[in-house]
């Protein structure tokens, strides 16, 4: 317990939001603990880069938001030594390609998205390509999204999109132990005590606290969507809603472009809008053929042929998933239904320029 607590005590003083798989906690305690007892440093070997003119930043570990006695202890990662790796890559001449190697399960919220959008700057002069070399989770992924493709080893995972935070409860052992603490806030602040460990939390410091993870855990979705060029509901609905996915499901989702090697990603040309958007698209025909085979086959093979038209506009990407939600969906009846289906095919048509309407539709 004393273990738990103390790792808990270093972890909260990181942050209270973390885009973190939850499973990867109890081995950071256990790290933690380890390191402290042996008092020896961590020591990580840099992976190596598979070409000359190509730049690793590694991405290895829990994410925290600066370098500190963590980082140097336990060999986690930091957020500004990642920002600090890509700009110096980014004005390396003998650099022509950057590889961000990632095998982590996530870190803190905060620090992550401006670590994202170093990434989006940096493949404005340079090729940025992400490698998974075993897990690419939560906040590893929110950063590994922005790359121009990502490639993961064929026993790796991908996905624990969202954010997470933990609240302690440690006034029941408190109040055994004959102890009860006081809290004395300024009356401008009678909030101010909210989400402390030695209190219960109340129902309005709850509110607030998911009010905060819920608007993180949004712009977390959008900036996967923007990174893999697909509607933030494909991202919500189909990237594991939280979960992991072995590489095979990922790739199908649409969450990574491709399995392979570390040499793969480098030698991989950057897929097209087209190529990031199909396999999230295709998996949601593929569903709603399943759950309702009959009598669209003729409808979804129309679908299925405007498929690779629908992928550079976001309306028109919109319009497309919402022809096919609808179609699937057998609660309408049947004069809403075909209102419905119009209306989609309506704006689908807005979307389409004159000659590939009618492409799609022969």
């Amino acid at each position: 317990m004393s273990e738990f607590r103390a790792a808990y005590d270093l972890l909260r003083a990181e942050g209270d939001l973390w885009a973190l798989d939850p499973r990867a906690f109890d081995g950071m305690v256990a790290r933690l603990a380890h390191q402290a007892a042996s008092g020896a440093a961590a020591t990580s070997k840099r992976p190596t880069a598979p070409a000359q003119n190509v730049a690793i930043v590694p991405i290895v570990g829990p994410l925290l938001k600066r370098g500190n006695f963590l980082t140097e202890m336990l060999g986690y990662a930091s957020y500004d030594r990642i920002r600090a790796s890509l700009a110096q890559a980014v004005v390396d001449r003998s650099v022509d390609k950057i590889v961000m190697y990632i095998d982590s399960p996530g870190g803190v919220v905060t620090g992550c998205e401006e670590t994202a959008a170093a990434v989006v700057s940096a493949r404005r002069t340079k090729p940025v390509v992400a490698y998974c070399d075993g897990l690419v989770a939560s906040a590893a992924y929110w950063i590994g999204s922005q790359a121009d493709s990502i490639t993961i080893t064929p026993s790796g995972a991908a996905g624990s999109i969202g954010v997470i935070s933990l609240h302690m409860d440690f006034s029941e052992a408190m109040k055994q132990a004959g102890v009860k603490p006081t809290f004395l806030t300024s009356k401008v602040s009678p909030r101010k005590a909210d989400l402390n460990p030695y209190q219960p939390l109340d129902s309005e410091a709850r509110k607030r606290a998911q009010a905060d993870i819920d608007t993180m855990a949004k712009n977390f979705v959008a900036t996967v969507a923007r990174g893999r060029e697909v509607p933030a509901s494909v991202v919500a609905e189909r990237f594991g809603q939280g979960d992991c996915l072995l590489a095979d499901a990922a790739k199908a989702a649409g969450m990574v472009d491709r399995i392979g090697s570390i040499e793969d990603a480098v030698s991989a040309s950057a897929p097209t809008a087209a190529g990031k958007a199909s396999a999230a698209y295709l998996s949601i025909i593929a569903e709603a053929a399943s759950s309702n085979p009959l009598p669209g086959d003729r409808y979804r093979q129309i679908l299925e042929r405007g498929t690779s038209l629908m992928r550079d506009n976001r309306a028109m990407a919109a319009a497309y998933r919402a022809l096919i939600r609808i179609h699937a969906d057998e609660t309408m009846r049947p004069r809403a239904k075909a209102a419905a289906l119009a209306e989609a095919q309506n704006r689908l048509k807005a979307c389409l320029p004159k000659s590939r309407l009618e492409k799609v539709a022969r």
